[in-house]
């Protein structure tokens, strides 16, 4: 990634200054240094002070790291800070070296440079923020590295920076930290919420407080040593932190953005839908209604300008169609605008892609988001869209359902955080393998396998599927029924599409299969057939958290198997379910066919970690079914048998008759 060096003056973007008065300095013990020799680094000290004021805030940071490796020079040595140079300032205090117990200083404007490095451009996203850099030459084992910023923010015509306050200032670090210290000064006419949020023996504990105006916090926390969160966890599980925001509600927030956003005329448009000659309507209110979110889904570019006031305001939905191009926020304002001309109910709606239920868990904030969807009501039903989808289809009861948890809807009265509809036991995978074994004795044998994906399964192999090349899918699912059956197999029948539901929205693909290593089965041999979807369902590493399940939905899988005469085999049945999942298993004879069943049904996405046991209980149960095996000859039944003998008595007759006349 190419990164292009500004020549900005200094005054505009970063300076030189003693510390405010405002500031208290804390001190640090550099005996300290010569303890813990297991660390490569840490901080002796973290110091986080602001001040938050009515149009502007100050945020005063110093850090005291020891270096006593080697690898940990190259990352201390540089320091970066990402800003926006129309309303954001970076001035530095102080860069000291203490080097056997001396201190030299470090700071110098000819080690300061700045850059706009577009981090974000292969995503399609331009922020325009500047990265001031700062190098600290001669760094060597041993080393304190003594660092003090300040970085100042003033209010601007962005709807929510310095106007409505967002810190956090994390309690738990990578490294050791034996002292942090917390100071917030509200010098503001706002009432501050501060959140405490802590990890306590695998369990969210958050306590809360208010901060009034003209009211100071401070709190030191010692020897904070890192806590090891396991990945199984849910991802709003997040370790102690103290979140700093101006108290609001969410109603409040709702109310506030809608009207920003009618005044700024990315909301209320008035579009001539006739003139767009893209969009083909019917003149009916449903259909047209899924026509304008296809069209602004598909037809609209995603690209994303978030630098000042675009980083939380959409543009105006004539320019967005003019430009045929836009992020979440301008593509939900169009469609609001296109669905408005037909009278349909939609509005904006904010949600968090990864906090998922636990948004409700956090103090009011309009910066918990970070992407925007539009909420569409029709005959009385609530229908959540998000515009920056490809390849979806269905019609509003088949459409993918938003897996988002909460999300908060703008209004002129403004509305509560509401959780998103999102059933979770439903069907979207069907596996079926149909084993064609009428012909084994030949040492021949097919396989079909069909595979049935819907809701959002379908809308992701759609796109999966235009953006591949036809031979790379082909050879990926042969792989993968190669691996589920490890027979070998030869294509009759490549993998395809053989239907595409647009209003129920699934997809049915199919691939066939001749079976080449038959030959070389007896009849003890058995088949065998892997049942994968249950990796879904992870076993905790431990149990003293809350564990997620990655399941999205309910997944079956069908074996049929095709003999030249009916096996013996008696019908077997296995069902258990737990507040988490059911699962169910089932084999059964129809004539020459045998046939087995199994499905997985997931009910909640997150396990108490007071119901572990239990869960790992059923889980393992459930690993221990994940292998179907059958004979690839079938025993004959009673029937056949006592035919079969009766035709061996025949024909041991018929061959003395003849050995008789023989002789």
């Amino acid at each position: 990634m190419e990164t292009l060096k500004l020549e900005v003056p200094a005054n505009q973007v970063y300076s030189i200054d003693n510390p405010a008065s405002w500031v208290k300095p804390k001190e640090f013990d550099t005996d300290e240094a010569s303890k813990h020799p297991d660390s490569p680094y840490f901080y002796l000290l973290v110091d986080y002070q602001e001040r938050v004021e009515d149009a502007c805030v100050h945020g005063y940071c110093r850090t005291v790291q020891k270096i006593k490796d080697s690898s940990r020079i190259e990352d201390a040595s540089l320091f970066l800070r990402d800003l926006d140079a129309n309303n954001q300032h970076l001035v530095f205090h102080r860069v000291d070296i203490i080097r056997n117990e001396q201190r030299f200083p470090a700071l110098s404007e000819d080690s300061i440079e700045v850059y706009q490095r577009e981090k974000s451009l292969e995503t399609h996203v331009v922020n325009r923020l500047l990265t001031v850099s700062y190098s600290i030459d001669d760094l060597r084992v041993g080393d304190i590295v003594d660092l003090e910023t300040t970085l100042v923010e003033r209010a601007s015509k962005h709807p929510l920076w310095v106007k409505h306050h967002y810190t956090t200032f994390w309690l738990d670090w990578d490294f050791l930290v034996l002292r942090q210290s917390v100071r917030v000064i509200n010098a503001s006419t706002k009432a501050l919420s501060l959140l405490h949020h802590r990890i306590d023996n695998g369990q969210p504990v958050d306590t809360r407080e208010q901060l009034d105006p003209a009211a100071t916090f401070e709190k030191v926390y010692s020897g904070l040593v890192p806590k090891t969160i396991p990945g199984t966890v849910p991802e709003w599980l997040w370790t102690d932190f103290l979140q700093v925001t101006t108290a609001s509600t969410w109603r409040g927030i709702s109310r506030y953005l809608y009207r920003y956003y009618l005044d700024t005329g990315a909301l209320g448009a008035r579009l001539d839908i006739d003139k767009i000659d893209r969009l083909k309507l019917v003149g009916e209110q449903r259909a047209d209604a899924l026509r304008m979110i296809r069209f602004v889904q598909n037809g609209i570019r995603y690209r994303g300008e978030n630098h000042g006031v675009y980083t939380h305001t959409p543009k105006d939905p004539r320019q967005v169609l003019r430009k045929s191009a836009g992020d979440c926020k301008d593509k939900s304002s169009l469609l609001v605008a296109l669905l408005g001309s037909i009278s349909v109910d939609a509005n904006l709606a904010l949600v968090n892609t990864s906090y998922g239920k636990g948004l409700a868990l956090r103090n009011p904030s309009a910066y918990h988001f970070n992407h925007m969807i539009v909420r569409v009501r029709m005959d009385g039903e609530d229908y959540y869209i998000d515009p920056t989808v490809q390849k979806q289809a269905g019609d509003f009861e088949h459409a993918t359902q938003l897996n988002f948890g909460y999300a908060l809807n703008l209004d002129v009265l403004g509305e509560d955080l509401v959780e998103i509809p999102y059933q979770l036991p439903r069907v979207v995978y069907q596996l079926t393998h149909r084993f064609d074994l009428s012909a084994v004795e030949q040492g021949r044998g097919r396989l079909t396998i069909t595979r049935k994906y819907l809701a959002h399964r379908a809308d992701n192999l759609r796109y999966h599927l235009d953006a591949r090349e036809t031979s790379e899918v082909e050879q990926r699912y042969m792989d993968w029924a190669k691996d589920d059956t490890e027979l070998e197999l030869s294509v009759i029948d490549a993998f395809k599409v053989i239907e595409d539901s647009q209003t129920e929205n699934f997809l049915l693909t199919e691939e066939q299969y001749e079976i080449l290593n038959l030959a070389h089965y007896d009849l003890d041999d058995r088949i065998r057939v892997t049942t994968d979807f249950y990796q879904d369902y992870p076993v905790p590493p431990r149990e003293k958290f809350p564990l997620q399940i990655c399941a999205d939905g309910a997944c079956e899988h069908r074996l049929e198997v095709h003999y030249c005469r009916n096996p013996d085999i008696e019908p077997t049945a296995e069902k258990f379910s737990n507040r988490y999942f059911e699962y169910r298993d089932w084999v059964w004879r129809e004539g020459s066919a045998l046939k087995f069943s199994t499905r997985v049904m997931p009910y909640r996405e997150v396990v108490d970690r007071s119901e572990l046991s239990q869960y790992e209980k059923d889980v393992q149960r459930m690993y221990q079914r994940s292998i179907n095996s059958f004979p690839c000859l079938p025993q004959p039944d009673c029937q056949s048998l006592w035919s079969i003998l009766a035709g061996a008595c025949l024909l041991a007759s018929l061959v003395a008759a003849l050995l008789g006349w023989a002789l």
